[in-house]
């Protein structure tokens, strides 16, 4: 998936979201009604209502900033996290083993 994508021999890996500045600059441009995975996902056995068993791929922490889309996480079995194709930069729940697109990113030293 995105440890496919190199740059400067720095491998990518699915976005993390952690604040609401970068949630406004993928935001800007990103197409409307397009649904890609998300590096956020449940913690084996954790409760899916409870945002505090979600983690970032980074360990980053989940809860200092919510992007969930108003009612979500839901009470289902989907254990990661998609962004929901709006363009305000909301995440969903969804089934791992859809067929979607992913949302990269490569951390670049400055």
């Amino acid at each position: 998936m995105c440890t496919k994508i190199t740059r400067n021999g720095v491998s990518g890996r699915l976005a993390v979201v952690t604040s609401a500045g970068k949630a406004k600059s993928i935001s800007e441009g990103f197409t409307a009604g397009l649904s890609t995975w998300i590096g956020l996902s449940l913690d084996p056995g954790g409760a899916v209502v409870d945002k505090s068993t979600w983690h970032w791929v980074t360990g980053e922490d989940t809860t200092a900033y919510d992007g969930w889309l108003a009612g979500h996480p839901v009470l289902v079995a989907d254990q990661c996290a998609q962004w929901a194709g709006t363009v305000t930069g909301n995440w969903i729940e969804a089934d791992c083993t859809k067929q979607t697109g992913v949302l990269c990113e490569i951390d670049l030293p400055l």
